[in-house]
């Protein structure tokens, strides 16, 4: 069920890999985003309303616009220095048509934790959840 409340979910084993990808996509009643991993497990996540964009290690205040702003954390998640091909697009999203959704900015990983924010125009009710084949965690954003 979608709501305000910050959303969590468990690792679905220890093999999670890195992000190897990011889309956001426009659908009727919500926005959807996904970050899609290498490996075939997801990992533990959080995502909840934020008052700033913090970044995590070094507590800089990220530009992030929007009305609102959502932390996503994911954890652990492999560096891109084990062995793995990391995500190498772009670390900032845009995409024509979304309603609710108005940018993502994807940050960094820092000591195994994935952080990304997501500018909504106003605090929209979310879920995110994971799915499989390939591991990925989604969070849908309702737009009416």
């Amino acid at each position: 069920m979608a709501d305000t409340r910050p959303d969590i979910g468990e690792a679905t084993g220890p093999d999670v890999g890195t992000l190897s990808d990011l889309r956001i996509g426009a659908h009727q009643g919500f926005d959807r985003l996904v970050l899609e991993f290498d490996g075939p497990d997801t990992p533990r996540w959080h995502v909840r309303y934020v008052d700033s964009a913090v970044a995590d290690g070094s507590g800089f205040v990220l530009p992030v616009d929007g009305g609102a702003i959502l932390e996503i954390t994911c954890f652990p998640v492999s560096l891109p220095f084990d062995g793995r091909d990391p995500y190498d697009g772009p670390s900032s999203l845009r995409v024509a048509g979304t309603r609710a959704i108005v940018e993502l900015s994807w940050w960094s990983i820092y000591e195994g934790d994935l952080q990304a924010f997501v500018g909504v125009d106003r605090e929209h009710p979310f879920r995110a959840y994971a799915l499989h084949d390939p591991a990925r965690i989604v969070i849908d954003v309702r737009t009416d």
